[in-house]
């Protein structure tokens, strides 16, 4: 209280010496933030010393990076990496194939009925209340170790994030030619084949790419808890303290993701 008591008087003054200030909105919205973080600091026991200890900490870690180790198991930090680039265009396909059905029934101008879009989205935002990396603990239970654990967990996880991509993206698209088909007595099908997919088929290939981009480095972390691709080496040479060996595996994965993201960013510019 005390805390927050001062720091609601700095605030005020500053105000006050700040002639216009910044207006009542923004000084609330200010105020609002501040006793948010000293609230949550609070909450979670975040001290002044204990930020002291991080940072002696992480200084202490850094120092036993370098110089970074690229020689030891290079063979199997490479054939790691690339299960991390199947394990995201396989569950990118996958998850398209499934997400783009469910998106045409979310979408309200595609949906064959309104409660349809309801149920649809009401899934997608279920799904989206699970993160990958939980889906993925449950995979690993389900069908055992190893990179198809990985692919079914982001293949799940498709279904609330891209198919929202996707519904919202329809939803925005002109609804001329799909009327003009119905005018002539063409069914949801047809409406849907011959004009809600064919003028969105830019958008869809967007955020497939898209899609793909967010994987790629969301697949780098699934072997943490034992579902494929790098994460796996990456966790047991922080558990071995040998962390030259962990800088170097996050160098590569630094430049395998950087290069793939200007990559799609070059796709989704020549789609579009």
């Amino acid at each position: 209280r005390q805390v927050l008591g001062a720091l609601s008087g700095r605030v005020r003054a500053s105000l006050i010496d700040d002639g216009a200030g910044l207006g009542g909105a923004r000084a609330a919205a200010l105020l609002v933030a501040v006793a948010g973080f000293v609230a949550a600091s609070a909450a979670v026991g975040v001290t002044p010393g204990k930020l002291g200890e991080a940072v002696s900490g992480m200084a202490r870690v850094a120092g036993r990076m370098f110089p970074p180790d690229f020689a030891t198991n290079i063979g199997g930090i490479a054939s790691a990496m690339v299960e991390t680039v199947w394990i995201a265009l396989a569950a990118t396909i996958m998850g398209m194939a499934i997400a783009l059905p469910i998106a045409l029934l979310a979408a309200r101008n595609t949906a064959p009925a309104g409660w349809v879009s309801v149920v649809a989205r009401g899934l997608m935002v279920l799904q989206r209340g699970i993160p990958e990396l939980v889906l993925a603990v449950i995979f690993v239970v389900a069908v055992g170790l190893g990179p198809f654990a990985g692919i079914l967990a982001l293949t799940v996880g498709a279904i609330g994030f891209t198919g929202k991509l996707l519904a919202d993206g329809l939803e925005a698209q002109p609804d001329a030619p799909a009327i003009g088909l119905a005018s002539v007595g063409a069914t949801w099908g047809q409406r849907t084949a011959g004009a809600v997919l064919r003028q969105g088929m830019p958008l869809i290939v967007g955020i497939g790419v898209y899609t793909l981009d967010v994987y790629m480095r969301a697949a780098t972390v699934l072997g943490v808890v034992g579902a494929g691709g790098i994460g796996g080496i990456l966790n047991s040479t922080v558990q071995s303290h040998r962390y030259d060996r962990t800088l170097a595996i996050c160098i590569v994965i630094f430049v395998l993701v950087y290069g793939f993201e200007r990559l799609a960013g070059w796709l989704r510019r020549r789609v579009s």
